[in-house]
Formats: structure tokens, C-alpha cells, sequence
């Protein structure tokens, strides 16, 4: 049941990235998820009636925003809404606002236990860690070199 679980994650994690890098490249129909040129992915997920969600939005955008700076295209943010408010909560922490059915599902699989969570994904598809928001604010700058030391 475990591996059934993360191969349907992993298969909704490969459509959320073909859909992100679609989206990024509309020129082409499909993009090879390895040519995509940042390193690690996070899966934002997020909503509306989450407090912790609204308290934490502000830091989290300006924290993202210098990851990005200390490390151009290295990292890139997916906010994945787990409700179906047209509010823009989360919107400018990520470079698409995964808006779809599938994001219910897709926290099922991942198994996520509460909001806000960051998981983040090298673009293998591999699951680097669950953890991704703690991280984030813990090593700032520097949580690529922490991402990096961790075996994949």
C-alpha cells in the first residue's frame, strides 16, 4: 500500500510539474521534466482558512524571494490550494497557483498532516523533504547546501 501511495504521488507530482513547465513554456506542447533547469522543487500546499497559512505568507514570500536571490533558478515554488477560494493567498510564493481537483488527492498521497507544508522534490521526482517549510526558515540562504547534503 506504501509504494501504491508514493507511485500515484510521484505520477500527480510529474503532471503538476509537466502542468508548471507548460505553463512556464507554452511554446511547447510537452517539456522533458530533466531539462527544466531549477534543482529543487517545493509543493506549497495552502488555504484560505488556514491561520497559520495567513500569518506565515508574508515571511514566507520574502524569505523564498531571497533563497532565489542567493540562488537563481535553483529553487522553484509550486502554492497548491487545498480549498477553492478565488482568494490570492500564497499566490506570489510560487510561480503557478496550482488550482485543480487533483490538489486534494495529491495532499492525500503525499500524506500531508497540516497546513502550511512545504514538500520539496529534486526533479527526479524523489522526495528530498517533508519538512521544506521548517527548513526554509531555518537555514534561509543557505537551504540549498542543506537540501544538497541530503542523500537522494
Amino acid at each position: 500500500l506504501i509504494l501504491q501511495i508514493i507511485h500515484t504521488a510521484s505520477n500527480d507530482l510529474r503532471f503538476l510539474i509537466q502542468t508548471w513547465a507548460c505553463n512556464q513554456h507554452p511554446e511547447r506542447l510537452e517539456t522533458d521534466i530533466k531539462n527544466l533547469q531549477f534543482k529543487y522543487l517545493g509543493l506549497y500546499f495552502t488555504a484560505v482558512w488556514c491561520s497559520s497559512c495567513i500569518r506565515t505568507a508574508d515571511s514566507l514570500k520574502n524569505t523564498i524571494a531571497k533563497i532565489n536571490q542567493a540562488h537563481p533558478d535553483l529553487f522553484k515554488m509550486i502554492t497548491i490550494r487545498l480549498d477553492d477560494s478565488k482568494d490570492n493567498l500564497g499566490t506570489a510564493t510560487g510561480d503557478f497557483l496550482a488550482d485543480f481537483p487533483a490538489a486534494d488527492q495529491l495532499s492525500k498521497n503525499l500524506a500531508v498532516r497540516y497546513l502550511p507544508s512545504i514538500y520539496v522534490f529534486n526533479t527526479a521526482g524523489y522526495l528530498v523533504s517533508a519538512n521544506g517549510l521548517k527548513e526554509i526558515f531555518e537555514h534561509r540562504e543557505k537551504v540549498i547546501s542543506f537540501w544538497d547534503r541530503i542523500p537522494q
